[in-house]
């Protein structure tokens, strides 16, 4: 991936001439420094809490966990390759890049992660990652029961997050300005359409072969609005549209620098030079990623957990993980229509804690 091809313009050099004065960044990094409060927050809270991995099902004669160490291999070498070019360009050019602050900005979402279950349960990731206990209960407002019954890929999201992140993104604004340059005439929200269609492939790609491998699965869904639905490997559209949305703001984003700043760091080259300048740019670009992932992959594909069918059988319990269910699952009857909704009473207790206390967990 050379990332001089891919975005020749999104060089995040400040020019000598000062651009127009902007509040822009100013404005968009009160924002990150907010998300990033909240943040520092919950996983301040999440860690005093002393959280473990999730193995009870775990099942390592099964096809998932063939699939789990190939594809965490594969986006760890992927993540390497990217933060080496990422690193290199920063050290040649002596400065924090655009493309190296997009990078801590994308990682910085990692927390946002299991979102999908904010409410009641809609995701499940397989216990077969190397994994962790979910944080999601430490986040403000959280209400589903039992969340940190379910795992998080913790090495698999780190690779996806600071490497995919950075390659889709560009690759779309690569697409966006081969058209435009093509098509001189066409409006920005044609372009946009024609960006958010390659974006649609991109993320079929990326998320359908963890489906049908068992290692992710959108148990929360309308069948209907879903590949292959009904079955455990569904794929809902909207979820589908609510990442690729997110991938062509991202491209939107790199798209818009002009004289070397994105149009959420407008201004910085007001501030004085140095780690003030580059703070402000970081935060800038961390809000902006951040309204933009909670309003789609995190907002708009809430509408699967919120009006789903009722979910599929037959899900392997490495992916369910005892969570919700008919059987006596903590969480109780999984969601789906007329099933009322369950919330938190306080803090849940720990994942062995919850193993002891359901006869479900205790059955061979």
């Amino acid at each position: 991936m050379n990332l001089r091809v891919l975005s020749r313009p999104a060089s995040a050099s400040v020019p000598p001439a000062p651009s127009r004065r902007s509040a822009a960044v100013l404005i968009w990094a009160s924002v990150g420094a907010v998300v990033l409060a909240v943040q520092a927050w919950t996983w301040a809270s999440y860690l005093a809490s002393g959280p473990g991995q999730i193995t009870r099902f775990r099942n390592t004669a099964a096809p998932s966990w063939t699939w789990a160490i190939v594809m965490q291999v594969a986006q760890a070498v992927f993540f390497v390759v990217v933060v080496l070019l990422v690193g290199r360009e920063a050290r040649r050019r002596r400065e924090a890049t655009f493309h190296l602050l997009f990078v801590l900005g994308c990682t910085s979402l990692v927390w946002l992660d299991p979102m999908l279950n904010f409410f009641r349960p809609g995701f499940y990731y397989s216990s077969n990652f190397v994994n962790v206990e979910s944080w999601l209960g430490h986040v403000p407002g959280q209400i589903a029961p039992y969340v940190n019954l379910t795992p998080q890929p913790i090495l698999w999201e780190l690779c996806t997050y600071a490497g995919v992140f950075l390659a889709f993104t560009l690759l779309l604004a690569a697409f966006w300005r081969r058209l435009q340059s093509r098509y001189r005439a066409a409006p920005a929200p044609v372009l946009f359409a024609a960006t958010l269609a390659l974006a649609v492939l991109l993320d079929l790609a990326l998320e359908l072969p963890f489906c049908r491998t068992g290692l992710f699965a959108y148990p929360a869904a309308t069948g209907a609005l879903s590949v292959w639905g009904g079955r455990t490997y569904q794929f809902p559209l909207v979820e589908c549209l609510g990442a690729s949305l997110f991938w062509t703001a991202a491209a939107a984003l790199v798209v818009s620098t002009r004289h070397g700043l994105t149009a959420v760091e407008r201004g910085a080259d007001a501030l004085p030079a140095g780690r003030r300048r580059t703070a402000a740019r970081f935060l800038a670009i961390t809000g902006f990623l951040h309204v933009v992932f909670l309003a789609f992959p995190m907002g708009l594909a809430q509408l699967g957990p919120l009006y789903t069918d009722a979910f599929p059988t037959g899900y392997a319990a490495d992916l369910h993980n005892g969570w919700c269910g008919d059987e006596g699952q903590p969480y109780g009857h999984c969601p789906g229509p007329g099933v009322p909704w369950a919330a938190r009473a306080g803090s849940d207790p720990a994942p062995a804690e919850t193993y002891r206390r359901f006869e479900y967990f205790r059955r061979p």
